[in-house]
């Protein structure tokens, strides 16, 4: 199981030359296991991530803004094209306030405005490594947009 390749689960793939890194953890269990791929990517790379991630429910966005808050430098949030989508406002509510105290900084982003078209991410630094993580709905909206067949297995996401 060490070396099974599940799309979307902490996938690497390269947006405009940055590593970025896709993960649907959307429920506490996620956030777990994200915590230490988080934790090992900050190890590997030196720095701290750029997070964009956008999640269906309060109740499972509050364990994953947590932890992105202790290893993000900076988080975008979007809102999934989904009815049960979190707004910008719940999401705020959720960063703890020593992200803010450590100088984190959030921004209210959108998929069509962070990814404007192939090959292209707008979020952050263009030498920040980027992290999209939370619901598998914003994971496949962000792949549409950075072109077909740019991520191996992204025609196998789906939301079981």
């Amino acid at each position: 199981m060490a070396h099974v390749d599940w799309p979307g689960r902490w996938q690497r793939v390269r947006i405009g030359g940055r590593i970025t890194m896709l993960d649907a953890s959307h429920n506490p269990e996620g956030a777990r296991v994200l915590d230490a791929n988080l934790t090992g990517l900050v190890a590997e790379t030196g720095r701290a991530p750029v997070v964009i991630t956008g999640v269906l429910g309060v109740a499972r966005a509050r364990p994953l803004i947590e932890t992105i808050c202790r290893h993000a430098k900076e988080v975008y949030f979007v809102v999934p094209n989904q009815a049960r989508a979190c707004c910008y406002e719940e999401l705020a509510a959720l960063v703890p306030a020593e992200f803010y105290a450590r100088g984190g900084r959030v921004v209210r982003g959108t998929v069509a405005g962070l990814f404007p078209d192939d090959g292209r991410c707008l979020a952050g630094e263009v030498d920040d490594v980027v992290v999209i993580t939370g619901s598998i709905y914003l994971l496949g909206e962000v792949l549409a947009r950075i072109g077909p067949g740019s991520a191996a297995g992204e025609g196998r996401l789906q939301d079981f």
